[in-house]
């Protein structure tokens, strides 16, 4: 059996023109078995837009073409859909998979996501496990497993139930096969897998030693492209019997592509390579390009403050490489130049702008920000003087954006979000474009780039201690401590939940070499985790609702931490 694999870009809460855009692809393509994605008619995720009505009856009305469609080129179509569930005191939806033509059928979704991010437990019901069975499609047989979480089951011979399942659905359907005597063509499984570095890595590895164990070819069908804060990096593949990876789509973009599911066995090994920072350069361009697209905003200039630091170097030339250089305006904007702004960062914000051929625009902010500072008696070098220039730069870009009718873009990277190193109404406003890459990812991402195309990079731009330049010879390390010291803490806090006992005991066990810097001054290192906990972390938090929803490249994500606002009290002592 020819099937055809597509790997499509769905737009949300619009499902006439996403099956328009199918149909465009199935007439592309000769096959017996064309699949679509997880949730691909109405979108993913298409959130509260779940909850509208009309777009349940346009998915009906679409599923009915589809039936035409699959008459019209004697072929089957598989595709994700939102249905609407009858029981009562149940969720109103389901989250359900279809196959139309010969032999249809469909599928509710069983086990459902619960990540912060794609928290389906709000829109949709679990189907019931006995509709997840083996399915006949011409004289073949089929078993259709539906998202993330269908990626539990057995490995290396050990069976590991998922936490949501009550049943192994992979022993569900091998089992039920061996019963009826039949054997398995593949399992298909069908997921909107939302991206992060290293994510296809442990696909593959999971499910590679599920097709091994049960001797079963696997069909992996994954959404592409970028949906709010999510990006969905494509690269759907396929595994042999034997777990080996012998086919593998396009990433970060749509592609279709036929497997045979009578040669797949025989197909020859495809090799994986891991390469992080281009990983990471990919999905920012699919970021930037589908969220500004899907926005209605890519043909609008993206405006970004210049200040010389590695944080606005790397957000330029990113904005450059995937946008172009003619839609990218940076603006520099020094205070007190040579005393507060370092003469260097007005110097390499000039060579940098120059270099990547973007416009960049000098606005000098003394005569802004000195007669508030003088009418409200503001002291000098102070907190309040301190903030008053961030926001009298978010000011000047804002005032550009909106006369001009451009984006700025936020240059906060995750490490600064993390401990509430930023200004409410200063540099947390705007698209946050790095605020889920950690200060020490952005120097290797900076080198990525200069090894590969951005060569005009240099250390000046790449290793520059980094500073607010707020107040005269400020440093960050100075008030925060060396990133590379403090990137680790921070995310063991943030995956222990800030449970400082937890991420000490973590830290200073001999026996986990790679925090071995921590051994040797055990005091400094627990008086550093409480600065950064308590002081910053915790009552920080309010901050990070101020940020627009960030892109997530990396597992450096707020999204999971949900932390009171009001936590001052939370470590008095009794």
């Amino acid at each position: 059996m020819k099937i055809a694999i597509h790997q499509f870009d769905s737009i949300v809460g619009n499902p006439k023109v996403n099956l328009l855009r199918m149909v465009t692809g199935i007439k592309e393509k000769v096959a017996d078995l064309h699949l679509f994605g997880e949730l691909a008619l109405t979108g993913c995720y298409a959130q509260d837009i779940f909850f509208n009505k009309q777009i349940q009856k346009e998915v009906e009305f679409c599923l009915q073409e589809i039936e035409n469609v699959s008459r019209e080129t004697f072929s089957s179509i598989g595709v994700g859909f939102s249905s609407a569930n009858k029981s009562i005191g149940e969720k109103a939806l389901f989250n359900t998979y279809g196959v139309f033509g010969r032999d249809s059928f469909r599928q509710n979704k069983v086990c459902l996501s619960g990540h912060e991010e794609v928290n389906e437990s709000r829109w949709f019901q679990s189907g019931k496990i006995e509709s997840v069975s083996v399915r006949k499609i011409g004289d073949e047989y089929f078993g259709f497993l539906t998202g993330e979480n269908d990626w539990a089951g057995t490995s290396d011979g050990i069976a590991k139930k998922h936490f949501l399942c009550e049943q192994d659905l992979y022993e569900k359907l091998a089992g039920e096969a061996k019963s009826q005597g039949v054997k398995l063509s593949a399992f298909i499984n069908i997921s909107a897998s939302p991206e992060y570095l290293g994510k296809q890595k442990l696909r593959l590895g999971k499910l590679s030693g599920i097709a091994k164990h049960y001797c079963v070819p696997i069909i992996f069908i994954n959404t592409v492209g970028a949906q709010d804060e999510l990006i969905f990096g494509g690269r759907s593949f396929v595994l042999n019997a034997k777990g080996e990876l012998v086919q593998e789509l396009k990433g970060f973009e749509e592609d279709i592509q036929i497997v045979d599911t009578k040669k797949i066995d025989t197909m020859s090994q495809v090799i994986f390579s891991e390469d992080k920072m281009r990983e990471l350069d990919e999905m920012i361009g699919c970021y930037l390009k589908g969220y500004l697209r899907k926005s209605g905003l890519l043909d609008k200039k993206v405006i970004v403050g210049l200040s010389g630091g590695k944080d606005s170097t790397v957000v330029a030339v990113a904005l450059k490489r995937h946008l172009g250089a003619d839609k990218v305006l940076g603006v520099m904007m020094p205070y007190k130049l040579g005393k507060y702004t370092a003469t260097l960062s007005k110097q390499i914000a000039e060579r940098l702008g120059k270099t990547l051929k973007i416009e960049v625009r000098e606005v000098m902010i003394d005569n802004m920000v000195e007669p508030i500072r003088s009418s409200l008696k503001i002291a000098k070098d102070s907190l309040a003087h301190q903030n008053l220039q961030a926001r009298v730069r978010a000011n000047v870009l804002w005032a550009i954006a909106n006369e001009e009718n451009g984006i700025v873009i936020n240059t906060t990277n995750f490490s600064e979000a993390a401990v509430g190193y930023g200004t409410i109404g200063g540099d947390l406003l705007g698209l946050p474009l790095i605020a889920s890459i950690p200060a020490t990812m952005v120097v290797e991402y900076l080198r990525w780039l200069k090894a590969n195309g951005e060569n005009f990079l240099d250390e000046e731009m790449i290793s520059r201690p980094p500073s607010a330049e707020l107040i005269p010879d400020q440093l960050d390390a100075n008030e925060l401590g060396d990133y590379d010291y403090i990137d680790p803490i921070l995310e063991a806090l943030r995956m222990s939940y800030g449970n400082q006992e937890k991420v000490t005991k973590q830290f200073l066990d001999k026996s986990v070499r790679q925090y071995q810097q921590y051994w040797s001054e055990p005091e400094l290192f627990e008086q550093k985790l409480k600065f950064l906990s308590t002081k910053l972390i915790n009552q920080t938090e309010y901050k990070r609702w101020y940020y627009n929803r960030t892109p997530q490249f990396t597992t450096f994500s707020w999204l999971r931490w949900r932390w009171p606002l009001a936590n001052v009290e939370m470590n008095k002592e009794p």
